[in-house]
């Protein structure tokens, strides 16, 4: 495990040279100087391959009202590999704590293209939400009247890891 430095990152993510850290640095700022309403990531911790996420359920969809935290895993290949992601908060359409399946996940290297952002990502996230489950590795096909319950919870959720409520997070 690398020491961390002065500023707080590990020695490992200071190296500018490697593309993943430029990419990710560059994502970053990107996130902070445009805010999305719909989403905020951030790295986790002293690393920048492991990120938090929230994002807010689809409008007009049995997740709307609902904020979802989770976890993204950045691989030490980005962005010529694509990331894992890991919800924590309960939706009734992906398994908690479960890498899950998406065309844009590291279960389908075959679909990645390197140009998507953590944006773009976390908003076909979003719009991938209200799909049917088929099967997928994660997925999960729970009643709507049950997705909307687990929405209105879902505001209640303070993560462990990252101390951040989503509450908090995504405020009008």
């Amino acid at each position: 495990m690398a020491e961390a430095t002065g500023s707080g990152r590990a020695e490992t993510d200071m190296n500018m040279k490697n593309p993943a850290i430029r990419r990710l640095l560059a994502e970053l700022r990107g996130l902070q100087t445009r805010p999305n309403p719909r989403l905020v990531a951030y790295p986790l911790g002293d690393s920048l391959f492991e990120w938090h996420f929230s994002i807010r359920g689809p409008e007009g969809t049995a997740f709307d009202g609902g904020v979802y935290h989770g976890r993204i895993y950045f691989p030490p290949q980005f962005p010529m590999k694509p990331p894992d992601f890991v919800f924590l908060t309960p939706s009734g359409r992906f398994a908690t704590n479960v890498k899950i399946c998406l065309s844009n996940s590291g279960y389908h290297p075959e679909s990645w293209q390197p140009s998507w952002s953590v944006e773009t990502m976390l908003m076909a996230l979003i719009a991938f939400m209200p799909t049917k489950a088929e099967g997928a590795v994660g997925a999960l096909e729970y009643p709507d009247d049950r997705r909307r319950d687990m929405a209105a919870a879902s505001l209640a959720y303070v993560c462990k890891d990252c101390g951040r409520a989503n509450a908090d997070l995504l405020e009008e």
